[in-house]
């Protein structure tokens, strides 16, 4: 299923701990904010699809992360947020979310019950250049990047579409035991096998007392194509 988006990236990003592989606890970050993981998240994800989870969403504030076009992927949002929109195209129903428009985060909201949905969707609009009918967002889906930002079902099922990841190592230990949440992308069916270490740079946040690496991985079949 891996996915190639005309010369853009398809991809996971994440941040865990490097004990216990904790991205999460309490449906938030288990950690201070860190500045430099933070710009490089928002640089990386910005002007590009981000895909999350109902929960990850709700992290946010339920307000969408600006200049991306957010997409929720939840069975049980729609029922839960007012002024939606349902839209059908190729038997894929989704919803954008209006109640934004006018507000401060005056960006695109989508829900989509699966990321299978989402992927299929994207992949359409790519393949045929966006030219369908006006008004189903169709614009804000072309020639865009796609990553997923999280939870752990989200990375689950957006890794076989992935040609990259990029993986935050924060050394921190945490203290908490219960309420978290561990992922590992190494973890993964054939990861180790199917992807090749790009970057690895080390940072070291002074005020937090805290170093953290950001690591790039790209899929080997990437290197016969262009997977951005």
């Amino acid at each position: 299923m891996l996915t190639n988006l005309a010369n853009k990236e398809t991809a996971i990003i994440y941040a865990r701990s490097l004990t216990r592989n904790i991205i999460g606890v309490r449906n938030s970050m288990p950690w201070p904010a860190l500045p430099g993981e933070l710009r490089f998240f928002r640089e990386k994800t910005e002007n590009s699809v981000v895909i999350m989870g109902r929960r990850t969403f709700e992290s946010l504030g339920q307000k969408p992360l600006k200049n991306r076009v957010n997409v929720v992927v939840s069975r049980t949002l729609p029922a839960k947020i007012t002024r939606l929109k349902m839209y059908s195209s190729r038997g894929i129903v989704y919803y954008r979310v209006h109640e934004y428009d006018q507000a401060e985060y005056s960006v695109p909201v989508y829900i989509f019950t699966s990321v299978g949905d989402v992927m299929r969707y994207i992949i359409s609009v790519n393949g045929d250049g966006g030219q369908e009918e006006a008004g189903l967002g169709y614009a804000d889906f072309s020639g865009k990047s796609v990553f997923f930002i999280g939870g752990v079902d989200i990375f689950r099922d957006g890794y076989p579409y992935c040609g990259r990841v990029y993986e935050t190592l924060v050394d921190r230990k945490i203290e908490t035991e219960k309420d978290f949440v561990s992922y590992n992308v190494h973890d993964e069916d054939g990861f180790d096998r199917d992807f090749v270490p790009l970057t690895q740079d080390k940072y070291y946040d002074e005020f937090q007392d805290v170093s953290f690496e950001v690591c790039s991985y790209l899929h080997r079949s990437c290197a016969h194509r262009d997977c951005s």
